[in-house]
């Protein structure tokens, strides 16, 4: 025991020393409490026996430690500087018994949770359904015919003038086409179509988390941990602007989210795997994720190769392999089809060089003219003198990547400077992002405050006039609640809200899904690495926002609820 405390005090004493070292402002009574909580979580965590768990949550600790870390030193510097990169892993290190301690009691109190819920899987539905869409009325009804702030200038620009591009993703421009011309054929009115499409819109997302909500009743979920998830979905309040939202996001991350409780269920259900009409609808939802969403692509490939070296001699792998690539196979092939009916042109590659163009602005931003390639990475980013931290829009706008011999000339000039500049690469790339892994960053939510009709804020509820539809103004106290609240920000001054709301809070609950998962050996867990492996495509993305992330926000809950539920499955 003596060896344990002695242990669990130097590493918190050290990761105190550490946090003082990236914040040399921090005060005496913050390191204290570092040093006297870090200690105590330690010991227990040496205290542990369970090798395996200590191995599952140790690695989750140490990556939470790190990024606890580097949130403290940009807080205080802004960037990370070498002393700043070496400080912020040894501090992980140090503090990776402690916050691996933290989420082994979260595990446990979860697990406490045992009285089943009384009702059965029919009521389930039908009463998730029901406070689903009794909660979020208010909401949509405020705010039809849905929130027009984020694409729609462009989508009913393609819509009216038929000029399609594939920048956004066809088939959810060509659906709310659809929706807008029937709205002005039955009541001259494009706007009472797109309204219909909006409430259609939130019947499915409503519809998706009953049934995950359902499955989870099948599974066992206990009472307290399945209401806790019915809650989170009703009354955080994400979710019902989401549902208003006219973003492709939406219907994409309902669709992943019965796409990843399907697949689930095929790994852990051997009776439905063969059944054609489920496989058979579950490619078809995989397809549809596909065309909601060019990452899911990017997503896909690692999904199939840990399928196939991790997973091939299992039984049920042939099925699964078939459902998920004739779903791939069918987006891909019905994209194309759609792009070739309307003549849509594909976008620039602008698009999937945010992260390079961030790095290269940055050194720009830091240096100046001065820099020995001040002038080329000028000439090649005219925009690099806006360079704003949190978001790369203004450094890939008018990149000169797409005439010929362009695109490589960047590729040379950015592999160049990334030997020179290492860090501040790092830096561009982790600053790009913090909202996806620092609870505690707030940058996310005023990055697009300086837009042509007002601030857009944590989460937009603006209605943008170039769109052409009429709004509503139905409940206009709820109306002013939600302005108040997402565009103007109000809610991130609420701390619960805050967290709630926070797209890194919901990235740590996966994660510590996941963990938990391998720890039990859970196989059908893999199906969960989907959800996490697109989350990493947008780290690859322009901006961190909720819209973006918010399949991981239906995901984690529903996981960490199934695992609440489920006995163990044989190993991996």
């Amino acid at each position: 025991m003596r060896t344990r405390v002695i242990a669990a005090m130097g590493m918190a004493g050290a990761g105190a020393v550490l946090m003082r070292l990236l914040a040399p402002s921090a005060g005496a009574v913050w390191l204290l409490a570092v040093l006297v909580c870090a200690g105590w979580a330690s010991f227990a965590f040496f205290s542990q026996k369970d090798k395996r768990l200590k191995r599952c949550f140790g690695i989750l600790g140490a990556a939470a430690a790190a990024a606890a870390s580097l949130a403290v030193r940009y807080g205080a510097c802004g960037c990370t500087g070498w002393d700043g990169l070496a400080f912020s892993l040894l501090a992980a290190l140090c503090l990776a018994p402690a916050a691996a301690q933290g989420f082994i009691w979260l595990r446990q109190f979860i697990r406490r949770a045992q009285r089943p819920l009384a009702l059965s899987p029919a009521k389930t539905f039908a009463l998730a359904f029901a406070v689903l869409a009794v909660c979020w009325s208010p909401v949509i009804a405020a705010l039809l015919p849905g929130v027009t702030g984020y694409d729609m200038q462009s989508q009913i620009h393609q819509i009216t003038s038929g000029e399609y591009v594939n920048g956004h993703p066809i088939a959810h421009t060509l659906l709310i086409g659809l929706f807008y011309r029937l709205g002005g054929a039955l009541w001259q009115s494009p706007s009472a179509g797109v309204a219909l499409f909006t409430v259609c819109q939130a019947l499915c997302l409503t519809a998706s988390l009953a049934y995950a909500l359902y499955w989870l009743r099948l599974r066992g979920c206990p009472r307290a941990v399945w209401l806790t998830v019915l809650l989170a979905f009703a009354l955080a309040p994400q979710h019902a602007v989401m549902a208003a939202s006219l973003t492709k996001d939406v219907l994409f991350a309902a669709a992943l989210l019965m796409v990843t409780v399907e697949l689930c269920r095929l790994i852990s259900e051997p009776q439905r795997a063969v059944r054609p009409a489920v496989l058979a609808a579950d490619a078809l939802l995989m397809a549809a994720a596909g065309l909601l969403r060019r990452n899911m692509i990017l997503a896909f490939v690692p999904f199939a190769v840990l399928l196939v070296i991790r997973f091939r001699r299992r039984a049920w792998f042939v099925r699964l392999t078939a459902v998920a690539l004739s779903g791939m196979v069918l987006a891909l092939g019905s994209e194309a089809a759609l792009k070739k009916v309307v003549d849509a042109q594909d976008p620039t590659i602008r698009d999937t060089l945010a992260i390079p163009c961030q790095q290269l602005a940055r050194v720009y931003h830091l240096y100046g003219l001065d820099h020995p390639v001040g002038y080329e990475i000028r000439e090649t980013l005219p925009w690099a003198h806006e360079y704003a931290p949190e978001r790369a829009d203004a450094a890939k706008r008018g990149a000169k990547v797409t005439a010929d011999g362009q695109l490589m000339g960047f590729i040379k000039l950015w592999g160049r400077e990334a030997f020179r500049y290492p860090v501040e690469y790092i830096d561009a790339w982790l600053l790009t992002n913090r909202a996806y892994w620092d609870p505690s960053d707030t940058a996310y939510a005023y990055t697009y405050d300086n837009e042509e009709f007002g601030p857009r804020g944590v989460m937009t509820v603006n209605h943008n006039p170039y769109s052409q539809l009429e709004q509503y103004g139905w409940l206009p106290r709820v109306q002013k609640l939600c302005d108040e609240w997402f565009t103007e920000s109000g809610c991130m001054k609420i701390w619960p809200v805050r967290m709630i709301i926070h797209p890194a809070v919901w990235t740590w609950l996966m994660a510590f899904g996941l963990a938990w998962a391998v720890y039990e050996r859970r196989t059908a867990a893999l199906a969960w690495c989907l959800p996490a492996l697109y989350l990493g495509t947008l780290m690859l993305g322009p901006c961190a926002l909720i819209r973006y992330c918010y399949c991981v926000m239906l995901a984690a809950p529903v996981l960490v609820g199934w695992l609440a539920a489920s006995p163990k499955e044989h190993a991996v």
